[in-house]
């Protein structure tokens, strides 16, 4: 899980965060039926995947991107 997450980061350039709940939309659903409490606690996090400098992995996923059809 730790590689994809690392890559996830890079490639969408920004911070990726993982709960040390492994049920988090679970949670997130039980959230918003509860109508967001005030007194919910948030997600604490046990790992930060930071974007990295990939010159490899971003050519990969342009190559990639430019296959698939327009929408």
């Amino acid at each position: 899980v730790d590689p994809l997450l690392q890559r996830i980061a890079t490639l969408a350039g920004a911070d990726v965060e993982r709960t040390e709940v492994s049920e988090a939309t679970a949670r997130g659903l039980a959230c918003l039926l509860a109508g967001l409490p005030a007194d919910w606690p948030g997600p604490r996090t046990d790992a930060l995947f930071e974007p990295l400098s990939d010159p490899a992995l971003l050519e990969r996923y342009r190559r990639w991107r430019d296959l698939m059809p327009p929408v």
